[in-house]
């Protein structure tokens, strides 16, 4: 079964599971103070923007396209966009179909 630490509909997804990275991870960041300075569509991160606010939590991030099962494990966790302009955050994939 495939594991996920939470989806967030409201608000700024992105953001939100970029925060909840951070706190897995011991690491305290405010909202303000990832996305100071970016140039915010409607208020949120786009993609490009998460990979920036991604890099000042101290992480390595970037875009790409590719099924669930196509996702090494050495890369968890990873943040999924989804429809709709949602976003989880996946923990791992199981090895069984």
């Amino acid at each position: 079964m495939d594991q996920f630490l939470g989806t967030i509909s409201e608000g700024d997804p992105l953001l939100k599971s970029l925060i909840l990275l951070a706190r897995r991870e011991n690491k305290q960041f405010s909202e303000r103070s990832l996305v100071a300075g970016l140039p915010l569509e409607n208020n949120k991160l786009t993609p490009q923007l998460f990979c920036k606010a991604a890099e000042r939590a101290g992480f390595n991030a970037q875009i790409v396209k590719r099924q669930i099962k196509q996702i090494s494990s050495l890369l968890m966790p990873v943040v999924l966009v989804q429809e709709h302009q949602q976003a989880c955050i996946l923990l791992e994939v199981s090895k069984e179909g």
